[in-house]
This record gives C-alpha cells, sequence and structure tokens, in this order.
C-alpha cells in the first residue's frame, strides 16, 4: 500500500512537470505549484508525509485572472502518532483537496479576490504549516486609496486545511470550526498605517473580527524600526470573548486576551531579539489562539504542529488563570542566504493554586533556494520540558523539510 502511494506521487510530479514544460509558455495561463515532504521524528513519534499543491492561473480582460490549486497531503511510513504530527492530523489515509478557486480584480489602488483563497492578516491567516495551509471561502478586499493607508474589508463564509480544528478535509463554517451546532460566517475590518516620522518608521494595524453570534476579537499592533538605530520594537494587543449563542450551544465560554512585546537588534548577519507575552483570562473560559491560523504571539516557537498554548478549544486548561512567556531568539544570515536559528522559550502558566512550568528550545536551519531557486531545506529541532503539579515531562522532536517549487 505506501508503495502504491509513492508510485501515485511520483507518476503525479512527473505529470506535472510535463503540463508545466507545454504551457509555460503561454500568454495567460501558468501552471505552477510545490511538492513537499516532511519527516517528523520524536518521543511518541515518527512519520514521513509528502505532497504540496498545483495551480493553474489563468489571466482574461485587464487586471483579472483566476486561480484554481488541488491541496494533497499524503503518508508514506509511519505512525499515526507521526503522521499527525505533520499537520495531516487525520490518521494514515491523508486527504486531497481542492483548497483555491478563485477570481482577483486588482489595480492600483483595489484588490479583491472572490471565491476559495490563501490569506493573510493577523489573527486569520494562511499560516505556511507544513504540507496544507488553512484556506478561506468568500470575500477579499483592500483598498490603497490614501497615501500610507491601507484598509480591509473580508467575510468568509467556510475555511479549511491545517487550521480547522476539527475536520481538515472538509469545508466548515467558520462557527462550526469552534463546535457550534448552527453555521454562520465571519466579518473582518482592518486598518494599517504606515510612514516615516523623524526618527523611525512606524506600522501601526487596527483589526475587528466577528462570527455572528459567536465571537468577537480586536487586534492592535505597531512596529516601530528606529533609522538611527538597528533596533525593531513591536508591540500587540488583542482580545477574544464569546457571545451568548454560542455559549448557550457549545456550554462553553471564551473570555482572554494577550499583551506582549519584542524588540530586535541587528548586528550585520546577526539578530538578536527578546519578546515576552501575558495571557489572562476568566476562570471557567477556554483560550482558542491558534484557529484560523493566527499565530500572533511572540514567544511561539518554531513549532510546526499544534504547538504552545493548546491546539485547539478543548485543549487548554479551564483553571488556569494566566500565562506569562519570555524568549530569547538569535537569527544568523549565512551564505546563499540560508539561515540559522536559535530560540529559548520560558513559560508560566497558574491558576489560584498551581504552577506550571514550560521550557522549550528551538534550534533549525533553512536553506536559500537552491537549484535555480526551486529547492529549499529545513531542519528544525524542538526539546520541551514541562513541570505541573509534582509531574516532569520531557519531549524532543526532530522535523526534516524538503520544499520544491513546481
Amino acid at each position: 500500500m505506501k508503495l502504491l502511494k509513492i508510485k501515485h506521487l511520483i507518476y503525479t510530479f512527473l505529470f506535472v512537470l510535463n503540463l508545466h514544460a507545454e504551457y509555460a509558455n503561454a500568454d495567460t495561463v501558468e501552471i505552477n505549484g510545490e511538492f513537499r515532504s516532511i519527516y517528523d521524528y520524536g518521543n511518541t513519534r515518527n512519520g514521513l508525509v509528502a505532497g504540496g499543491h498545483l495551480a493553474i492561473n489563468y489571466g482574461f480582460l485587464e487586471n483579472f485572472k483566476s486561480r484554481l490549486a488541488v491541496y494533497t497531503a499524503q503518508p508514506i511510513i509511519g505512525s499515526d502518532a507521526g503522521i499527525i504530527g505533520t499537520g495531516i492530523a487525520e490518521g494514515s489515509d491523508g486527504f486531497s483537496i481542492l483548497g483555491e478557486v478563485n477570481i482577483n480584480y486588482e489595480n492600483d489602488v483595489h484588490n479583491i479576490t472572490l471565491g476559495r483563497q490563501l490569506v493573510s492578516s493577523p489573527l486569520v491567516t494562511s499560516h505556511d504549516a507544513i504540507l496544507i495551509q488553512g484556506m478561506f471561502s468568500g470575500v477579499n478586499y483592500s483598498n490603497k486609496l490614501f497615501e500610507s493607508t491601507e484598509l480591509r474589508l473580508m467575510y468568509f463564509n467556510e475555511m479549511s486545511g491545517r487550521d480547522n480544528l476539527h475536520k481538515k478535509s472538509e469545508w466548515l463554517s467558520m462557527s462550526k470550526v469552534l463546535g457550534t451546532s448552527y453555521e454562520k460566517g465571519m466579518l473582518a475590518f482592518g486598518l494599517t498605517n504606515s510612514g516615516d516620522k523623524n526618527y523611525y518608521t512606524s506600522s501601526t494595524q487596527f483589526w475587528y473580527y466577528n462570527i455572528e453570534d459567536t465571537l468577537n476579537t480586536f487586534y492592535a499592533s505597531n512596529t516601530m524600526i528606529f533609522s538611527d538605530s538597528d533596533y525593531q520594537l513591536e508591540t500587540h494587543y488583542w482580545r477574544s470573548y464569546s457571545l451568548k449563542r454560542f455559549e448557550n450551544d457549545t456550554g462553553n465560554k471564551i473570555d482572554y486576551h494577550f499583551i506582549g512585546s519584542q524588540i530586535s537588534r541587528n548586528y550585520g548577519n546577526l539578530t538578536l531579539k527578546f519578546a515576552y507575552d501575558h495571557m489572562g483570562k476568566k476562570e471557567g473560559s477556554y483560550t482558542i489562539p491558534k484557529a484560523f491560523g493566527n499565530y500572533a504571539i511572540y514567544t511561539y516557537g518554531l513549532r510546526l504542529d499544534s504547538g504552545a498554548y493548546g491546539a485547539n478549544i478543548a485543549g487548554t486548561g479551564l483553571k488556569i488563570r494566566s500565562m506569562n512567556a519570555i524568549k530569547f531568539t538569535s537569527l544568523y544570515k549565512l551564505e546563499q542566504r540560508s539561515i540559522f536559528i536559535v530560540g529559548y522559550m520560558l513559560g508560566r502558566s497558574s491558576d489560584n493554586s498551581l504552577q506550571s512550568d514550560m521550557n522549550l528550545l528551538d534550534i533549525a536551519w533553512f536553506s536559500g533556494k537552491m537549484i535555480d531557486n526551486k529547492l529549499s531545506l529545513g531542519v528544525v529541532l524542538e526539546i520541551l520540558d514541562s513541570k505541573g503539579g509534582g509531574v516532569f515531562k520531557s519531549d524532543t522532536k526532530l522535523k526534516l523539510i524538503a520544499k520544491y517549487q513546481l
């Protein structure tokens, strides 16, 4: 069975290369994609998966283009735990999905995309998570009519892919991703202002996300790059709280906030970072910082799976009232655009009577693109130690990543 899957992947790869060679020179049609393979090894996991996506892009009229992309994630060898760790998270069968079907219009001021698409925003984003990204179905509009200011307006009724908390291979409504029995969409509004000040360049964002009858989230951030030095300062704050229909329907409650800051200093090819995050929540509330692809936490590690702070609405302790984390990171740019990263995070969660501590060491190397700027490689080592209630746990994970642009 595994050999058949390997042959299928090889034949698909060769077929794509043939299509690419045949249509690459067409004026309005472009075929591209990416082949990915991940090996994940840890204390309780061992898995090799392969997949990626194939896309057809078609330009028509003036400023219009359409895109269709199929994504797949298929296990090759290993245990279910290892396969889950790679981001498939649906057992050993894997899945494929029609992830992008959209039409886009863009000029100097307006940009609008209709249909299934990849999205980038602070808390709703298609995080590049190993094999299959989170994808969203709806309308995504941006406006740059005013100098240094961008207006964003989005409405999504469904999502799929890796950051769908329940069923990766299906499209679920934005409310059902949080476990509701009803179906509601998400409306989002964002405003970004950037510009040069006297001594620094500043970028400020304000966002509001609303899942009808379900959840409200407010987000604000600021980044300052100082022109007379090599310092960069970032700060953010965001709060999520559930609405009555969600609470009555699921029996759960969401009410928490994050506040954090990060300072960076460049020394030639070396960058040093120090970050702090605080999470506070009301007793009996769940946290969902990872839902909808969001990774807006400075102390979040290089973890490419569920990661710190809990992966889903049922995975975070009800009794925890607060979390504090600090992280030290060093990044060194090597030759040929490769980068070496070392990060160390210290975290502590607490309630009224118990404290839990967590230490996470990240060591990673990511290559620049090789072989005609198509191949890139990565190695990530994670060592996690945690202690709570007198119980000590340790977990070591190794991931090998290969990506090839088609």
